[in-house]
This record gives C-alpha cells, sequence and structure tokens, in this order.
C-alpha cells in the first residue's frame, strides 16, 4: 500500500491516488518505478479538460443550408399566395365609385294661360248719322296680371265707315287687342268703347261696356256686344244700332313661351284720324 505519495499518469499526466495501480481516468497501468514524479500533499483536483469544438459532419451542414434554404423560399412563397389573394379579392369587388354630384333641381315651370282678345267684325243697323255713314271706331284698355307680354294695353282702332246694313272686319293689324300670359289666378279687366267720328272732327260716343275675364275658361269663346241708342234731343227721331263680335281664346302655357300676337297700334297718315285719337285719349 502506497500512501502518502500521488501517482503521475505517463500517458494522460493525471494525479492519481497512491493505491490504485492504474490511472482511474485512461487506465494505463501505475508503479512504483515510474518516471513520472510523485509528491506528498493532498490531492489537488483533476486539470479541467477543454471542450473541442464538435466538427459536424457534411451531411449536416448539409441539412442545415437546406433548411435555410426551405424556410425562406416557404416565406416566399406564402407572401406570393397572400399578394394574389389579395389581388383576385380585388378585381372581384372592385372599390365603390365615387358618390356622384348631387343634381340642381330644375324650377318647376309655371302653369300659365295665354289670353287673347280679337276684335272680329262690326255690324251697323242704324246709323247716327241721319244723312251719311259713321265713321266708327272702338277706344279699349285692359289691365291684367300678366307674366309675359303686355299687361296693361290701351289704344284705338282705324274707323270704319259703315252705312245701314254694312258688315265690315277689322283689320289684321288692329284685330288684336290684348295678348298675354295670365297666371291661373290672375283676372283680365277692361272697358270698350264706341264713338262716331263727325267730317267736322267732333265725338260722339255710342256706347260702352266693362269687361272681366278668368283665365280658366273655354279655349276659344265668342263674344257679341249690341250698341243701342237715341238721341232724346233731336227733332227728328234718332237711334243707331250697332254689333260687334269679338272672340277670347285661352291657352295653356308654361312660362318661357312668349305671347304669340303683339299688341301693337299701327298709326295711319290720316289726321282726322289722329286729331281724334288724340281728343279720345285726353277723355
Amino acid at each position: 500500500m502506497r500512501s502518502g505519495r500521488f501517482q503521475q499518469c505517463a500517458r494522460c499526466g493525471a494525479t492519481n491516488d497512491p493505491n490504485v495501480p492504474s490511472c482511474t481516468r485512461c487506465g494505463h497501468p501505475l508503479g512504483l518505478t515510474s518516471a513520472y514524479s510523485s509528491f506528498q500533499g493532498p490531492i489537488p483536483p483533476p486539470p479541467i479538460l477543454q471542450s473541442q469544438p464538435v466538427k459536424k459532419s457534411l451531411a449536416d451542414r448539409i441539412l442545415n443550408h437546406n433548411g435555410c434554404v426551405f424556410v425562406l423560399v416557404a416565406t416566399v412563397i406564402s407572401l406570393i399566395v397572400f399578394l394574389g389573394g389579395a389581388w383576385i379579392i380585388n378585381q372581384n369587388h372592385p372599390p365603390a365609385p365615387p358618390p356622384l354630384p348631387t343634381p340642381t333641381p330644375t324650377p318647376t315651370p309655371i302653369p300659365l294661360v295665354e289670353m287673347t282678345i280679337q276684335l272680329t267684325e262690326v255690324t251697323c243697323e242704324h246709323t247716327k248719322n241721319l244723312f251719311g255713314p259713321d265713321k266708327f271706331v272702338i277706344q279699349y284698355a285692359f289691365t291684367a296680371p300678366a307674366v309675359g307680354g303686355n299687361g296693361s294695353t290701351n289704344g284705338t282702332t282705324s274707323p270704319l265707315e259703315m252705312n245701314n246694313g254694312d258688315t265690315k272686319a277689322f283689320s289684321a293689324q288692329e284685330k288684336t287687342i290684348f295678348d298675354a300670359n295670365l297666371p291661373p289666378d290672375g283676372v283680365l279687366t277692361g272697358t270698350l268703347k264706341a264713338y262716331r267720328l263727325t267730317d267736322s272732327g267732333a265725338i260722339e260716343p255710342l256706347g260702352s261696356k266693362d269687361l272681366k275675364f278668368d283665365p280658366i275658361g273655354l279655349p276659344a269663346e265668342p263674344l257679341t256686344w249690341t250698341i243701342h241708342g237715341q238721341d232724346p234731343t233731336s227733332i227728328i227721331p234718332n237711334v243707331w244700332d250697332y254689333t260687334v263680335q269679338y272672340l277670347i281664346t285661352r291657352e295653356n302655357i308654361t312660362s318661357n313661351v312668349a305671347p304669340r300676337n303683339g299688341v301693337t297700334l299701327h298709326p295711319t297718315s290720316n289726321t282726322l284720324v289722329g286729331a281724334f285719337r288724340e281728343k279720345i285719349t285726353s277723355l
């Protein structure tokens, strides 16, 4: 039994207990004649072995490399699938178009009635002049809440030379004495006055008639104005009888339609008629 000495293995250099026949690390036989030194004292701890890096085989390195490549390829494929799916969804469900601008409401046309008054003809049963024809004229004046055209009109027709039994039409230029667009609730009011113009320039009234018409009515309404009178100052019985035919027309229209017929006064070169019109206006 060997006590007090430690044996150092000649192969691995490990320190062993003096009583063991072989190295406890590598199993190499130990002996008293060992060329290695021995020493007394406490048994030092075995030397710490440095761990050597484990070298991986070629197969392991290939597997590790292929694994990284697989992960990369899988990531790229997943990204492509995601983007492709998003594109397909966007194609099947395109974004909603922007809202259309709100259209400006169009004003509703105002319902109107175009009213027209036309003098048609006059018939004389008996003149006021006992010794010749009458120069027959009509003065007119109308007012209405017209939207288009002339709502307030007035004028005087040219003289018509009338004998007993005559029937004469008013000229095309003067027969339209009112033409305007009225609202349905508007009212047309006016006056017709008949006069006899003497050769000396005197103005003798024959009769008058007040008119009032509603825009709602018959499309065409022929009317008659009967003029009858007697001169109480005349020694010889003096009576006169006239019948004036005139026409009222109504047509439903909208506010953007202008009256078809304009009321236009046509002055004449007859000085007597001009003077008569001036006197009529001053009455």
